[in-house]
Formats: structure tokens, sequence, C-alpha cells
């Protein structure tokens, strides 16, 4: 009986072996590994350099914007929530019954950029060829 660095306890004699690739030890455990999904090609094709097509790197920045501007919807409804909020509370109006009274603006619409934002990269990814590999 052997044990590792880690306190692993590895029998004498253990080899690992997978197809071509073969080992007595293990030791990059959590490091540089390949991940390899069942039916899927992490391998660019030949002549590919992985860069991204001018279709891609545009919904990028489409979901970049859409993202931010979403953001900064949210921001503006949480700035002016708080503001009618602490004018009412200073005013003795403040009524917790009330709560759609005090949260006014485009909330909805922020969440709703966000989502896009996210959703058309990854669109355009699968819209431009890149549907297979580990993204």
């Amino acid at each position: 009986m052997c044990m590792s660095t880690t306190g692993h306890r590895s029998d004498v004699g253990s080899r690992f072996d997978l197809d071509d690739q073969h080992a007595d030890t293990i030791n990059n455990v959590g490091g540089n590994q390949n991940i390899f999904l069942p039916g899927r090609s992490i391998v660019l094709p030949s002549g590919s350099t992985g860069a991204l097509t001018p279709g891609e790197r545009t919904a990028a920045a489409l979901g970049l914007l859409l993202f931010w501007t979403g953001v900064l919807l949210l921001g503006l409804t949480v700035w002016g929530t708080v503001d009618r909020v602490l004018d009412a509370q200073q005013a003795n109006t403040f009524s917790a019954a009330h709560y759609r009274d005090y949260v006014d603006g485009p909330w909805k619409v922020g969440l709703g950029l966000m989502f896009t934002g996210v959703v058309v990269p990854r669109l355009a990814l699968r819209l431009f060829g890149r549907s297979e590999g580990a993204g």
C-alpha cells in the first residue's frame, strides 16, 4: 500500500491505462486536463484559429450593450424607488400596504434586456456554427 502526497491510498503496482495512455500514478488531478464530451469535438478544424467571426463579435457587443442597459434601468428603478420611499417616510405618509406606489420604473424592461443580453451571444454562436464544443 502506498500513500500519495494528498493522503490517498493506492495499491502497489496499480496502473492507469486508457487506450494509448499508460501511467503508474496520476499527479495532475485538478490541473490542465482536457474535457471530453460524448459526441462533441473540442478540437478546432485545421486552419481555424478559433477567433470570433464578425457576426459572433457583433452579437457579443450587442449582448453586452443590452445587458448593461438592463442593469442601468434596474439601477434607475432602485434609485427612484428609494427616493420615493425616503420622501414618503419623511412626510410620514409611508405605507407598506401600498408598496407598488413606490416601485415605479422600467424594472421589467431592465430584466428583459439583461436576459436578452445573455441569450443573444449564445444564440449567435449556435447560428454561426459553433454548436460543437465545450461551450
